[in-house]
């Protein structure tokens, strides 16, 4: 799945042909079975209003309990409060999106992209590793 804005086609073209360059297990085009999921656009003041799904209010103590930084933690208390900007709650808002999909979807491997995504020789190696058991191989 890769995630890609609906005004950002350049990019999309771009991914798409970065993963030409792969091949599945049985020798077809990556592209083959990529899927593009539209990203929440900052943009749309109504996608970005806040959801069930997105509390853009949250204290740096959750921010250090999943990124640690000594930096933060020297700096701020931990209850100290944070907003997510409209950028940071409509990328938020496109994974959560992306999680659904994984959710209700058929496949026990997803790999999930952005569609800034640039992959270094040994990708598909590294992609492979992380899905131990794959029937469908990855090659470059």
């Amino acid at each position: 799945m890769v995630i890609n804005l609906d005004r950002q086609s350049g990019r999309w073209h771009r991914v798409k042909r970065e993963l030409k360059r792969f091949r599945t297990g049985d020798g077809a085009p990556f592209t083959s079975i990529v899927r593009r999921i539209p990203a929440i656009d900052a943009r749309d003041g109504r996608a970005v209003a806040a959801s069930v799904d997105v509390d853009p209010n949250y204290r740096i103590g959750d921010q250090l309990y999943v990124q640690p930084d000594t930096r933060l933690s020297a700096c701020f208390d931990v209850d100290e409060p944070v907003r997510m900007t409209r950028q940071e709650t409509a990328v938020a808002r496109s994974h959560i999106e992306v999680w659904k999909a994984i959710a209700t979807g058929p496949h026990k491997h997803v790999l999930v992209l952005e569609d800034d995504v640039w992959f270094r020789r040994g990708a598909a190696a590294s992609i492979n590793r992380g899905a131990a058991g794959r029937v469908d191989a990855l090659s470059w």
